[in-house]
């Protein structure tokens, strides 16, 4: 089974060839340097290739915001983006026609380069593998069908309430991160209740395609802001933290907050999920670890974990103020919670990080990419494997 690791970053090709060196599969690592050059009969391929939209997810996560100094200039980054992603759809083209992979990997597929690569699949339709990092602490995701809000799991309650019991994860402690820069200040005391709020990047996938009403994290404190003047318990407050990989500053919001608002950015993130009353992300990552954690979560945007039961539910400002005073009376399914976490330790995620991948995490990366080539959905594994 031949299949290509296509990379852009050097952090990838690392990971990609550790694959490649452990599996048991005809793996090869494979980069722009290895597309062929075009030949004149291929430039025909470009009438095709579906030019504006093949670098449209990456143009609006580089341009994205109210305040990106690059806005201005994003009408000719996407011009020329699309015809740099058009080329290499023409290279790619050539390299699968000689090739005949039977699956081809990429990391998550938004940028330019990929969306050639998989536009060029389809057309002789291959296989494509989606790497990005894991939903749980320590695992990797691959999966056939996309990443976060647009991945293989299962949105509806009675799939995991119809699977035999699975195993409570146990594995619930969280790996810290380091801020891409310093952060300013010390530990801050929290308020006796509180809703915990993790920031999120303005300029990643997850705001740019799975946020429909939150515009960027300026917007997200201004509805929070608002949010403490409506709700009926007047003794909760709200923590915040930025995520560790922003780099936009926050520094005015620090002084005119309202004082229910508070940053915590020094605080630890294990301990300011444990501490609240519950968790509201517009989809992040954070919202898994609070359901790890047992506490209750509000999802305000698209997220494959926002699931009647599992999570509480706010498309707008005032079904967030419902969904938090909702909280008085409300409480997760618990048997849900361990069926969906439980399938997504067993089944979903590739065990162990991509930064180290061991012998178990390339036998069952050599498993995935096998069944995805035969035809096998992950639900479709899900009870082959509980049963």
């Amino acid at each position: 089974m031949r299949v290509l690791l296509i990379h852009r970053f050097s952090h990838h090709e690392r990971y990609f060839r550790a694959l490649a060196a452990q599996s048991a599969l005809a793996m090869q690592p494979f980069a722009e340097r290895d597309l062929p050059r075009l030949k004149l009969r291929d430039l025909a391929l470009l009438l095709r290739a579906d030019v504006w939209n093949l670098a449209r997810t990456h143009i609006d996560r580089l341009t994205h915001g109210r305040h990106n100094r690059w806005r201005v200039l994003r009408p000719l980054r996407r011009a020329l983006h699309s015809v740099q992603a058009a080329l290499a759809y023409a290279r790619f083209h050539r390299a699968f026609s000689a090739r005949r992979p039977d699956a081809i990997a990429v990391w998550n597929g938004g940028h330019w380069f990929f969306q050639a690569a998989i536009r060029a699949a389809r057309e002789f339709a291959i296989p494509v593998l989606r790497f990005e990092n894991g939903l749980l602490p320590s695992t990797t995701t691959c999966d056939p069908r996309g990443v976060n809000f647009h991945n293989s799991v299962p949105r509806e309650a009675a799939f995991y309430h119809a699977l035999p019991e699975m195993p409570e994860v146990t594995r619930t402690a969280l790996v810290p991160r380091l801020p891409a820069t310093a952060r300013a200040g010390s530990p801050v005391e929290l308020p006796p209740r509180y809703l915990f709020v993790p920031l999120q990047v303005d300029r990643d996938t997850q705001i740019v395609l799975n946020s429909p009403w939150i515009r960027d994290m300026a917007h997200l404190l201004e509805v929070l802001e608002a949010l403490l003047g409506h709700i009926a318990d007047r003794e909760l407050a709200i923590v915040v933290k930025e995520h560790p990989s922003c780099t936009t500053s926050y520094a005015a919001w620090h002084d005119r907050a309202d004082p229910r608002l508070l940053f915590a950015n020094a605080n630890v993130t294990q301990e300011l999920i444990d501490g609240a009353e519950a968790v509201i992300t517009v989809n992040s990552t954070v919202g898994i670890e609070a359901l790890l954690r047992a506490r209750r979560v509000i999802v305000i945007g698209n997220a494959f974990y926002a699931i009647d039961g599992l999570t509480l539910r706010a498309g707008d400002e005032d079904a967030l103020v419902a969904a938090v005073d909702a909280l008085a009376r409300w409480q997760p399914d618990h048997r849900l919670r361990r069926q969906f976490l439980g399938w997504l330790d067993s089944v979903y995620c590739i065990p162990g990080s991509w930064q180290a991948p061991d012998a178990l995490h390339c036998r069952r990366v050599d498993e995935r990419i096998r069944n995805v080539v035969a035809g096998s959905s992950l639900s479709a594994s899900a009870s082959a494997s509980t049963s």
